[in-house]
């Protein structure tokens, strides 16, 4: 058993090894939790022999351990609040964002989606979050998608997706995009960025609305090419 814990360790370990954020770290605790408490179990026992003193001592570290975490737990409540200071419903529920312009852009697209009979909404690439906050409906059957890593069939089959059901509204990653990008190529000639006034002051953003440009010259009038 003691084999099989240190593997899962070290596996643990090294399956987060590319990305060990406080995410990814806390995949993986729970293994490590239990190694703290057979270390410290074999300590005790190692270092104090009969049995009733050991188990009075465990009982104090286990206390002491409880405040110190509940104390780190205030802390970390505390600096939460500060990092995410703008609550706001979504179609998700009730979310804390940390910049001001977020709530704004999802409500926008929200009240676009609604305009739609489809409310098809695409996330490119490799986001999910607006699927959740605006409500909108990913058209592709892939949740993680970036052409960059994914097989070039998933990108023709997104492509097609895209033309065949004339998805009105895309939402990008600025930070992903590259010009030599093929899905960004399609993007760049069908859709174009929608006007958002209400942003302007609110700070960079790293999400940018995009509508097909046929809807747009619906929406003026003009004739569709």
């Amino acid at each position: 058993m003691l084999l099989v814990l240190i593997v899962s360790a070290i596996s643990a370990a090294l399956s987060v090894w590319y990305l060990p954020d406080f995410i990814h770290l806390a995949f993986i605790a729970a293994v490590f939790l239990i190694a703290a408490a057979e270390a410290l179990d074999w300590g005790l026992g190692a270092l104090i022999t009969p049995a009733r003193p050991r188990a009075v001592l465990g009982g104090v570290l286990a206390g002491g351990l409880l405040l110190a975490l509940r104390l780190q737990l205030q802390r970390n409540a505390a600096l939460l609040r500060r990092q995410f200071p703008y609550p706001h419903d979504t179609a998700f529920g009730r979310i804390d964002f940390p910049v001001r312009w977020a709530p704004v852009l999802i409500d926008r697209t929200r009240q676009l989606l609604s305009e739609t009979t489809s409310h098809e909404l695409w996330a490119y690439p490799n986001t999910s979050e607006p699927y959740l906050t605006t409500g909108g409906r990913n058209p592709t059957p892939f949740q993680f998608f970036y052409s960059r890593v994914s097989p070039p069939e998933h990108t023709e089959q997104v492509l097609a997706i895209l033309k065949q059901r004339q998805v009105p509204y895309i939402m990008c990653q600025s930070f992903f995009l590259r010009a030599r990008d093929p899905v960004v190529q399609a993007i760049l000639t069908d859709y174009e960025s929608v006007s958002m006034p209400e942003l302007k002051g609110l700070g960079f953003r790293n999400l940018s609305l995009y509508r097909r440009k046929d809807i747009q010259r619906a929406d003026t009038g003009a004739p569709p090419p």
